[in-house]
């Protein structure tokens, strides 16, 4: 589907509501169970449990149009706007707990695996080993 926009109209950033927050939350535990799944297949390290923090909330982008008289309206087709793009929030941290977190070498594959993964700088990542 192609929507085509007036040179006037501009698409609109709307804050999320409380049905977003779920969506957030679906979000985030899908990522930290993926990044469970891959770090645990990194030789090394076992018994992985991540933690993702962010700042916000995801914000939706929805497609406006103007009228004749330049009132901008939503574009709706089939009677629902015409979202264009989620955009999701920043991440403010990482926390990974495994076994293995004691050898430096793990703490630097694991941290190499979320920076690329994740496209983070490694300082918002923290490693901490499993307490004995």
């Amino acid at each position: 589907m192609i929507v085509f926009f007036s040179s006037s109209a501009k698409p609109k950033i709307v804050q999320t509501n409380l049905d977003d927050k779920t969506q957030l939350e679906k979000y985030n535990y899908t990522l930290e169970d993926k990044l469970n799944d891959i770090l645990s297949k990194i030789d090394g390290v076992d018994n992985v449990s991540v933690a993702i923090t962010y700042k916000g909330n995801i914000k939706q982008v929805y497609a406006y149009e103007n009228d004749k008289n330049q009132n901008s309206k939503i574009v709706l087709i089939g009677g629902k706007p015409v979202l264009i793009e989620e955009i999701m929030p920043n991440i403010l941290g990482v926390v990974v707990v495994f076994s293995g977190a004691e050898n430096a070498i793990n703490r630097v594959k694991v941290t190499q695996a979320i920076t690329t993964l994740l496209g983070i700088e490694d300082y918002l990542i923290e490693i901490f080993s499993y307490k004995k």
